[in-house]
């Protein structure tokens, strides 16, 4: 709809895109509201999304790359906002990559973990979450 008082904007910066809201959609705490944010955000992507899960909402995962070691390290974090914080049970993660995976490592005792590698993606199941998990995904080198 055309105003001049838009409630989203749109636009472009560089090879990006740009997406603006006087809504704070993201702390409204009705799911409608969330589905929105979720829904804006994957009309940014120009692929499919780096990670997916599924997982449940409250568990929030971040993601750093190691250069040098040629590895990238995962964090599954369990952000439930309750008193006593119940484990989450079996939950599946997706990663698109491009690089060959060597192996995948749950940290800090280094216990290997099965995976499955091809067509452009890594998958791994998580059996349970606490509170935190960290992986560490290894790649053979590219020369």
């Amino acid at each position: 709809i055309a105003t001049d008082m838009p409630s989203l904007v749109l636009g472009t910066v560089g090879k990006g895109k740009v997406l603006w809201s006087a809504s704070t959609f993201e702390r409204n705490p009705q799911t409608a509201h969330r589905d929105v944010f979720a829904n804006l955000v994957r009309m940014l992507y120009a692929d499919e999304p780096l990670l997916s899960s599924t997982a449940p909402e409250f568990v929030q995962f971040t993601l750093f790359s190691d250069e040098e070691k040629n590895c990238l390290y995962l964090s599954a974090v369990n952000v439930q906002e309750m008193t006593s914080i119940l484990p989450v049970g079996h939950f599946s993660v997706s990663l698109r990559t491009d690089k060959t995976v060597k192996e995948v490592h749950l940290l800090p005792d280094e216990t290997t973990v099965s995976f499955i590698s091809g067509e452009g993606h890594l998958s791994f199941d998580v059996n349970t979450l606490d509170i935190l998990r960290m992986y560490r995904i290894t790649f053979y080198s590219q020369k």
